[in-house]
């Protein structure tokens, strides 16, 4: 197991720039999730406790409409971090998470992340950056949709 977990995380964002070392001493604090086919990994208003790195699968980010009925945003495919920004800023999950299909996670409690970033600095800051980088990506990403949708530059958000 702890070698599934080792090779899991070499391959994830998680460990940019992590000596193999650090990655060992990451390992202890992660652990895997399995999701069934429509079962969620969390859900809208939820507290943030833990993300994770989709290593099978694909998800889906649902957000409940006005009507109350939930709407499909986006899909996540497999290599993606998901669930970062509320362990960053603390607030409730913005939308929730379903597995379209049987998905494999690998796990990390925010408590823990809070752990390493006191007890291993170094391994702590490198996670930060890999979820900054990953975050910056997504911002990319919406700010190009929105130019898409609006044919010109975004309207400026305060």
């Amino acid at each position: 197991m702890e070698t599934m977990v080792f090779d899991a995380l070499l391959n994830s964002p998680l460990t940019y720039k992590l000596e193999p070392a650090d990655v060992q001493i990451l390992a202890d604090f992660v652990y895997f999730r399995w999701l069934e086919k429509d079962e969620y990994l969390f859900h809208e208003d939820d507290p943030a406790i833990a993300f994770g790195y989709l290593m099978e699968g694909r998800l889906a980010v649902l957000k409940k409409a006005s009507t109350g009925k939930e709407q499909i945003i986006s899909y996540l495919p497999h290599g993606r971090l998901v669930g970062v920004m509320e362990i960053i800023d603390g607030e409730p999950r913005v939308a929730s998470v379903k597995a379209m299909q049987v998905s494999r996670l690998l796990m990390l409690k925010r408590n823990d992340l809070e752990l390493i970033e006191r007890r291993f600095p170094r391994i702590g800051q490198s996670i930060m950056i890999s979820i900054v980088r990953v975050l910056s990506a997504h911002l990319r990403q919406a700010d190009t949709i929105l130019a898409g949708m609006y044919g010109q530059p975004a309207p400026v958000i305060e």
